[in-house]
């Protein structure tokens, strides 16, 4: 009998829930227990302090009294926390389960790890059971020891499976995180079901939620209905226009073409530094009609200042939008200004007018196609309306009067108009009181329809996988064998060194070209019987190159150095033999190294370096000029370069398969801000005196880096050059390193391309929809865009010199990783460029494994190492032409030092470069070998919707999304294949109905495609865990799901020209089993059959009948 009713008992202080199968009630503490078939389960808040000190309503320590409903309790926060939690608590009846109404908020403002509403269960009795966070993990058998049942991540409900089809649900009117706790390891019998209300971070006073829970035993197939009655699904067109609320409550507005316009608070520190709400830290609560958003924004260089916001957002008919902000100073902060900002991209409203209603009345100004006035409007107004006649123009309105300054952002190297609705604007600095509040009321509408999305993590996007088959990759086996393309064992001639702008064999002269991937973390350190099969399969799938990353990285399961100790001046024994063992299992399968030097190094109390608590990271950018932190990574280098391998008998240094060096990665004087103490005294200190031997004389006062000046950036570019010598000359002339050595890594300014004029080799790093901290990411294809990942890299190519990219991806849970490997590789190979490693292959060497375990686990994912073998093909041999005339982009000197120095992004010459033109960058006056030229603000070789490169081996069909590689050995389509129609390149002809995907045939002799005997095929679309799932707008993991990986077979039809007759087409697994062969037709020289469903695979061998 599973009706139950909610008895309230008018005799007594509890609430009780009569009647069989269980009951609930609510003490004068404001835990909630459960009896009956839920005996020994209870509920009640809870709070984390830093540390984890912890309180909660089950002490007993809180003050509670009863008002009307509801139980209302004040608890003390824990020991290192200030002021209390307040909280209420109501229990009542909907239908068949019990109701709980929680909400908590703070009376001071302090530092928490998180509060919660937590559910406690009894282990005993559910040990074993299968549970699950419904829109959240998949399903997992709760644990029977003392282990961790596996579950968290952003969920609106836990369930578990009880008896005779029944299961218990506790749901949640909101979806957000859920830890699932085993309590067993801390000496309680229970699973904690950890509902988060307030994440780690500050909380302040008014901060409040409100939480509605519904706890039932229903049977199983009941689940789904429960959950979205609470959590109704929200209807969305994602091809319609929309506003898309962000969890930090800045809001995007968004068509099928991408962001329209974005409504964002944001301050200007002094020197008009910049934090926008986006970096705040911030809770939302409510519905999709109705959301409250509760955070503070740092004030940039005030000592700690901070902005609280409370902002209210609000569905109104017609898709239109209520914004309410509350903003508060709690303390005195010094500021050039705080605003509202509304920003609307030049790609959707150039041209545009733009309506305003003001004091004087109606004013109209107009959005120019180029960059004119670069503030066409300052004034007060209440209203603007931007492109009235447009339907995708919008209108704000503003309940007062309020000093609104429009910006054109082109002239900082933007591409918005903003409008800012100035709360404070000071040019010279200003000062906000501590207590200052501004309250202040908008209207945002479009003029078209506009469907609204105030939870963006409330409702789960799936893609249908219904017809997709699983395709596991194994980590220790490779369908495919392309290791030809390598000599054993690497070093067979010589060091690699440079020779110009190219990497030669110091013995043969011979150039070489580096394809590869990139070891992180734990995937240093793996067992000598892992290394071994590692190896192998790297050389199978054409890697020739593994840069180690990350291997000093303390959250590795294994790194360098001992946890045992106090500093990080030693190797850990067993992790050193296992490092050095792989090096020699790669050694002999011809695979050179990337050593990486200073990555994600913890200094520690023994390492005897100041503020050792409060340094970030590889003490970012400290060690690029504090001599202690410079003298503790040249003992690292010497320990390692000189330590002997016992394995290959040679010491690094001596070793030829150690082709390359940087000294730190992501690393520069740039774009990371010197504040911290004494560093930042020392350095000012060291600015000063070499200002007076310039002639300079600077500002009084202490030296606030985080603002560039002009003389600040000549003086960076000078400690970052002195840091890369000294580093230099020491490897060089103390240690005896021979190989190629480089500075930072990243593409970020031309003031960085400065300060490597004189290294060896530059590189570079660049991701397409790479994830932001908050974990969502753009999901859109590459190839419905005019700028790619390849433009900015070729921005770090500098003329003379050897260019590696060591690291790039597309990472999951991108849709169209697919586009990415061989893309890359062809466009690598037209712009000449030396080297690659894709970022990563693994972090960790745990096994087996059947799903995507990370973003950037490349190693199992079919829809980019799948590709891995063609792609190594048409970089390493050549296939793909190097363009014969390089293009120069050029800036000049001044400019690059500048504190407006050329950036990829704002430096226009880039955009678009890549798919044309081979080109380098020159950093001032270009030499007669330069070639053709161009200034780096020039975008006249852009191009335009169809593109070719020079070679014409590369083709762009932008509006299509479709991109061809054709040469003689390799060709490919690829992009959204079904709207591409019949695809062709020379011997290739494509009709395919798949979404997406590439299709990419390969020869695996010396021979043309028409003539070989033996060709690989290899055909990729999308790929995603079973139970994998988005939110709602596609752009964040909202569900990892599990094993095993799916792919969505390419269906195609393929016709391939060839003079051979006695061609047959093989499905081979990911495990590298032969299937047998597929029907097929040779007439008038093309050889033709289908490919996908049925085989269930991605690679094809097609050959001759002696090589089967």
């Amino acid at each position: 009998m599973l009706d139950r009713v909610l008895i309230v008992s008018f005799f007594c202080t509890a609430l009780v829930l009569a009647a069989a199968p269980y009951e609930a009630q609510l003490d004068d503490r404001g835990v909630i227990t459960f009896g009956g078939e839920l005996d020994g389960m209870y509920a009640h808040v809870g709070t984390h302090g830093p540390g984890w000190s912890y309180a909660s309503a089950g002490s007993g320590a809180a003050k509670t009294e009863r008002v009307a409903d509801r139980l209302e309790g004040v608890l003390p926060m824990p020991p290192n926390c200030a002021g209390d939690l307040l909280y209420t608590m109501a229990l009542g009846a909907s239908g068949p389960a019990a109701e709980i109404v929680c909400s908590e908020a703070f009376t001071e403002r302090t530092t928490i790890e998180g509060a919660y509403l937590c559910f406690f269960l009894p282990a005993k009795a559910l040990a074993g059971k299968r549970a699950s966070l419904p829109h959240g993990k998949a399903v997992k058998a709760m644990p029977v020891g003392e282990e961790s049942p596996g579950l968290s991540g952003p969920a609106a409900a836990f369930t578990v499976e009880l008896d005779h089809n029944r299961s218990l649900v506790i749901a949640c009117d909101t979806t957000d995180h859920v830890l699932v706790q085993n309590n067993r390891q801390y000496g309680n019998d229970t699973f904690e079901v950890r509902f988060l209300f307030w994440p780690k971070g500050q909380v302040f006073p008014g901060m409040a939620l409100r939480r509605v829970f519904r706890v039932a035993v229903i049977p199983t197939t009941e689940i789904g209905a429960m959950i979205e009655a609470m959590n109704p699904p929200i209807e969305f067109d994602a091809e319609k226009p929309y506003a898309l609320l962000r969890d930090q409550g800045q809001i995007s507005v968004m068509d099928e073409r991408g962001e329209m316009a974005s409504i964002n608070l944001a301050v200007h520190g002094l020197g008009w530094s910049y934090a926008s709400q986006g970096e705040a830290n911030a809770q939302a609560s409510g519905s999709n009609r109705f959301r409250t958003i509760q955070g503070a924004l740092a004030v940039p260089d005030s000592g700690g200042g901070l902005m609280e916001y409370v902002e209210q957002v609000s569905a109104q008919p017609g898709g239109a939008l209520d914004l309410q902000y509350r903003l508060h100073f709690p303390e005195a902060a010094a500021l050039n200004g705080y605003q509202l900002s509304v920003q609307g991209k030049l790609s959707t409203y150039s041209g545009a007018s733009v309506d305003l209603l003001t004091a004087d009345g109606e004013k109209t100004v107009r959005i120019g196609t180029a960059l004119g006035e670069k503030f066409p409007f300052r004034g007060e107004v209440t209203r603007v309306h931007v492109g009235p006649d447009d339907p995708r123009g919008f209108e704000i309105s503003v309940d007062e009067a309020t000093y609104l300054l429009i910006q054109d952002n082109r002239g900082w190297g933007g591409d918005t108009m903003e409008f800012r609705f100035c709360f404070l604007r000071d040019e010279s600095g200003g000062r906000v009181t501590a207590g200052e509040t501004v309250n202040r009321r908008f209207g945002f509408r479009l003029n078209g329809p506009m469907q609204l999305i105030l939870n963006e993590s409330g409702t789960s996007s799936k893609t249908d996988t219904g017809d997709w088959v699983p395709f596991v990759m194994p980590w220790d086996q490779a369908p495919v064998d392309v290791s030809f393309l390598n000599h054993k064992p690497a070093g067979t001639f010589g060091f690699v060194t440079r020779r110009g702008d190219r990497f030669v064999f110091t013995d043969s002269g011979e150039e070489i070209r580096f394809w590869g991937t990139c070891f992180s973390a734990g995937a240093n350190f793996p067992s000598h019987t892992e290394s071994e099969k590692i190896a192998a399969r790297l050389a199978k799938f054409g890697v020739n190159i593994v840069r180690t990353h990350h291997a000093d990285a303390p959250w590795a399961e294994r790194h360098f150095f001992p946890d045992s100790v106090d500093h990080t001046r030693e190797f850990d024994p067993e992790n050193l033999d296992r490092f050095d063992y792989l090096m020699h299992c790669l050694k002999r399968e011809g695979i050179y190294v990337y050593l990486d030097q200073l990555v994600h190094r913890h200094f520690k109390t023994g390492d005897g370096v100041d503020a050792v608590d409060e340094l970030p990271a590889a003490a970012k950018p400290y060690s690029n000029f504090d001599p202690k932190l410079i003298a503790l990574q040249k003992e690292f280098s010497r320990a390692l370069w000189t330590h002997v391998n016992p394995y290959t008998g040679l010491a690094y240094r001596d070793d030829p398969a150690i082709a390359l060096m940087e000294y730190a990665n992501e690393n520069d004087m740039f774009t990371q801000k010197v504040t911290l103490e004494p560093y930042r005294t020392r350095l000012e200190a060291r600015y000063r005196a070499w200002a007076r031997g310039k002639g300079m004389t600077l500002p009084e006062g202490d030296i606030d880096f985080t603002v560039p000046t002009d003389p600040m950036m000549r003086f960076f570019i000078h400690v970052q050059h002195a840091y890369y010598q000294e580093m230099r000359t020491f490897l060089r002339d103390e240690v005896g390193v021979r190989v190629p050595l480089t500075g930072s890594n990243w593409s970020r300014n031309a003031a960085l391309l400065t300060a490597l004029d004189h290294e060896d080799f530059t590189d570079s790093h660049a991701y397409q929809n790479h994830p932001g901290k908050d974990g969502s990411f753009g999901n859109k294809a590459m190839v419905d865009g005019r700028r790619t990942i390849m433009d900015s890299l070729g921005f770090q190519r500098v003329a003379g010199k050897p260019f590696f990219v060591s690291e790039w991806d597309e990472p999951w849970p991108s849709e169209w990783r697919a586009e990415l490997p061989l893309w890359m590789a062809a466009v690598a190979a037209f712009q000449g460029w030396n080297g690659l490693t894709v970022y990563t292959y693994r972090h960790t060497v745990k096994t087996p494994v059947d799903s995507i375990s990370g973003a950037f686990e490349t190693f199992n994912d079919p829809a980019r190492f799948g590709l891995f073998a063609n792609a190594a093909l048409i970089y390493r041999r050549g296939d793909v032409q190097t363009g014969p005339d390089r293009v120069s982009v050029t800036i000049p000197e001044a400019q690059a030092a500048s504190a407006a120095t050329p950036t990829p992004w704002s430096a226009v010459a880039f955009h678009g470069l890549s798919d044309r033109f081979a080109f380098q960058t020159v950093v001032g006056k270009p030499s007669a070998a330069s070639g053709k030229t161009v200034s780096f603000d020039s975008d006249e070789l852009a191009g335009g919707d169809q593109r070719r490169s020079d070679t014409g081996e590369i083709r762009r069909n932008i509006p299509k999304g479709i991109v061809v590689v054709d040469t003689a050995r390799s060709q490919a389509v690829q992009g959204r294949l079904a709207d591409g129609g019949q695809l062709r390149t020379a011997d290739l002809t494509a009709t395919s109905a798949s979404v997406f995907g590439a299709i990419v045939v390969s020869s695996l002799s010396d021979a043309p495609i028409r003539d070989s005997e033996r060709l690989l095929l290899t055909a990729v679309g999308r790929a995603e865990n079973a139970s994998f799932a988005y939110n709602i707008t596609r752009n964040k993991k909202q569900s990892a799901g599990s094993g095993p990986i799916l792919v969505d077979l390419i269906e195609a039809r393929i016709a391939l020209r060839t003079e051979r007759t006695d061609l047959v087409v093989i499905p081979v697994t990911a495990a590298g089993k032969r299937l047998a062969a597929l029907s097929t037709q040779y007439v008038d020289g093309q050889l033709t059959f289908s490919i996908g469903r049925g085989s269930n695979t991605i690679f094809y061998m097609i050959e001759s009948d002696q090589h089967r």
